[in-house]
């Protein structure tokens, strides 16, 4: 009987020691992934933030061309008259 005891608690030892490690090696596992995953979500933040200033920089560009003191001496130096009004159709609107 003493015999089966002492088999049985070193079976229960290596049994926890087991479970131990792979419980170890599943969090450096998880340690790794969560590391990994911040990474990404770093380089994410980084494209989302250059994108926003690829979007400032059209705005402001767009802005630009859309200006209408500019878009009146592009008429001129392209030599284009002013609409009449029956020429002109405001969108949206009914008549």
């Amino acid at each position: 009987m003493d015999n089966w005891l002492g088999w049985t608690g070193v079976l229960v030892a290596v049994g926890v020691l087991v479970a131990a490690v792979v419980y170890t090696v599943y969090l450096i596992h998880v340690r790794g992934e969560v590391f990994q995953l911040g990474r990404e979500i770093s380089q994410r933040n980084e494209q989302v933030r250059g994108l926003e200033m690829e979007v400032e920089d059209v705005r402001l560009r767009w802005q630009e061309l859309d200006n209408p003191k500019r878009l009146e001496k592009l008429a001129v130096d392209l030599k284009l008259a002013k609409p009449k009004p029956e020429q002109v159709v405001v969108l949206g609107e009914s008549r």
